[in-house]
């Protein structure tokens, strides 16, 4: 648009500065969510790891262990059950996931 002259080399400029500020505040907000991804992949993934090796030497699904992997099961009026998971890993999830009950992670 500069060179079909539609824009001023002032408009031009404003633009410039705009996408910088942008870009600059959108690369902050990256380095954020990946410092939170890696601080969480690294805590609660090598927790819950822990945990279900802890459950597969000894499947006993006990109280402990049912409140470490769900945080709570709400019911429908038609009776059926929606399971909201400690974890918000989707494949983790799936692994629980029953035919007839409804996820959120």
């Amino acid at each position: 648009m500069k060179v079909n002259g539609e824009l001023s080399e002032e408009e031009y400029q404003l633009l410039i500065e705009d996408n910088k500020q942008q870009l600059a505040k959108l690369m902050r907000e990256q380095r954020e969510l990946n410092e939170i991804l890696t601080h969480q992949k690294n805590i609660n993934f090598k927790e819950l790891m822990a945990q279900l090796e802890q459950f597969i030497q000894a499947p006993k699904l006990d109280e402990e262990i049912l409140h470490k992997l769900i945080e709570r099961i709400e019911i429908k009026e038609d009776g059926s059950p929606r399971i909201f998971y400690r974890f918000s890993n989707s494949y983790i999830s799936s692994i629980f996931f029953t035919s007839n009950a409804q996820h959120s992670t």
